[in-house]
């Protein structure tokens, strides 16, 4: 049993997760880990700029899961990130790459406290956010495209229909033909 305290009162649960469900919390918005980013990457020092290299590839890694799930059936393994941008990458290349260049930082940002990037960590920062939010917006881009050929999909799918109930009419017939007398 865990225990949580949220509006001053010690809840018990056997899981955070029944805390959340039962309050109705508003899922959480990849998004708002890329704002935190940019203003994260707007401070002046590298604990910070690390920081904002961290959430801006967490914000890019919860958007890409949420579309590949819904697009391609294509999920985050716990602790696998490596492998989920190689696999990304075969259906949407621009987007795990980018993907898989912000997770490169963000261990270096994570794991390497000896670590500086030739332009520092306050470049590495404003860029990482920026690499995001231009991932953001393949994923917005990819989105409408499959959207765009679902659309076309169906729209061909009922021409061909429409074609062949053309050539071969059902005549709808009313009952049994009455014998001839």
């Amino acid at each position: 049993m865990t225990s949580t305290i949220a509006g001053g009162r010690l809840l018990h649960s056997l899981r955070i997760g029944q805390f959340i469900s039962r309050w109705s919390m508003p899922a959480f918005e990849p998004h708002d880990y890329l704002d935190l980013a940019g203003d994260l990457a707007g401070r002046s020092n590298d604990a910070a700029f690390r920081s904002a290299v961290s959430r801006a590839y967490y914000a890019a890694l919860l958007a890409s899961e949420a579309v590949a799930k819904k697009r391609f059936g294509i999920s985050c393994k716990a602790g696998d990130h490596e492998g989920f941008w190689i696999e990304l990458r075969s259906k949407l290349r621009l987007v795990g790459d980018i993907g898989y260049s912000l997770r490169q930082l963000r261990n270096h940002a994570d794991y390497h406290l000896n670590f500086v990037p030739n332009e520092g960590w306050s470049e590495c920062a404003k860029g990482s956010v920026g690499r995001a939010k231009e991932l953001f917006g393949w994923l917005a881009s990819a989105d409408d495209a499959a959207r765009l050929a679902d659309r076309q999909r169906r729209d061909k799918e009922r021409a061909v229909k429409n074609y062949y109930e053309r050539q071969n009419p059902v005549r709808p017939t009313l009952g049994r033909p009455k014998p001839k007398e």
